[in-house]
């Protein structure tokens, strides 16, 4: 399940319990904010809303990357995506019409775990 992500919620306890947000923040100009340093000093005392407003970025467009981040982290954890990291690689499970891999992938699984 994706949550609802609070513009009042502190940067420091919005890391910590979603650690995959932590690229969406780098990529904003906001890397010192979430480095060690900075969640320890700043963040804990930082909401999402203050530290987007100093940086002059509307909040919308940032949660919805916030969201998309945690999408892509829900995705692969899902059943059959485990090769998501290897995509320049062709595989036979990439020559599969898409209703197929899922359950193969699953299928192929159980029975190398049975070896």
């Amino acid at each position: 399940m994706i949550p609802d992500i609070s513009l009042d919620l502190k940067v420091a306890d919005l890391v910590a319990d979603w650690p995959e947000t932590r690229p969406v923040f780098a990529a904003h100009g906001m890397e010192a904010l979430v480095s060690e340093d900075g969640l320890r000093v700043l963040a804990p005392f930082l909401s999402l809303g203050t530290a987007l407003r100093t940086r002059g970025l509307a909040a919308d467009s940032f949660l919805r990357l916030m969201q998309e981040a945690l999408q892509r982290d829900a995705l692969l954890e899902a059943p059959g995506l485990a090769d998501y990291s290897r995509q320049g690689e062709l595989t036979l499970l990439a020559l599969m019409p898409c209703g197929l891999k899922v359950p193969f992938s699953r299928a192929i699984t159980t029975f190398l775990e049975g070896l």
